[in-house]
């Protein structure tokens, strides 16, 4: 980025976000990075390139992530953590840098996240691993007459 920069003096804005493995991809059974690492790594990429004029860099936040990760890849025991949430009034409105409230937390230490963030490459029976679905699309072909 800083080269790039260099060489033709354009102002580039950098979005990074965290690597996420989820369900139907071919990532799914691959674990995801432990939330210290991932504060590690985004400090680090936010100390070379915040200082750089030119450049300005947004990562997404590792305990979203992390979040997110959970529920894309959690089973039916997170609809209590979800339900529990709800109730005593936490919301994601969905902005990208929104740090989890301590409630959050809270309600996550209710669940084992590593275990939904640290899946067996053997495994194959997933949480979702019931559902049916077809990884071709059908496609039509469209005539003019």
């Amino acid at each position: 980025l800083k080269k790039l920069q260099r060489e033709t003096h354009l102002t580039i804005h950098a979005s990074i976000n965290i690597f996420i493995p989820k369900p139907y991809s071919l990532w799914e059974n691959k674990p995801m990075e432990r939330l210290t690492i991932l504060e590690r790594k985004r400090k680090l990429i936010m100390r070379l390139l915040t200082r750089s004029r030119g450049i300005k860099v947004s990562i997404s936040h590792p305990k979203m992530s992390i979040l997110e990760a959970v529920f894309s890849r959690g089973d039916r025991a997170l609809s209590n953590v979800i339900y529990s949430a709800f109730s005593r009034g936490v919301r994601l409105e969905g902005e990208e840098h929104y740090p989890l409230s301590e409630l959050w937390e809270e309600i996550a230490k209710t669940i084992n996240v590593a275990e939904y963030l640290e899946r067996d490459g053997e495994r194959e029976n997933f949480p979702w691993s019931f559902i049916e679905h077809t990884s071709q699309i059908p496609i039509t072909s469209c005539k003019e007459e």
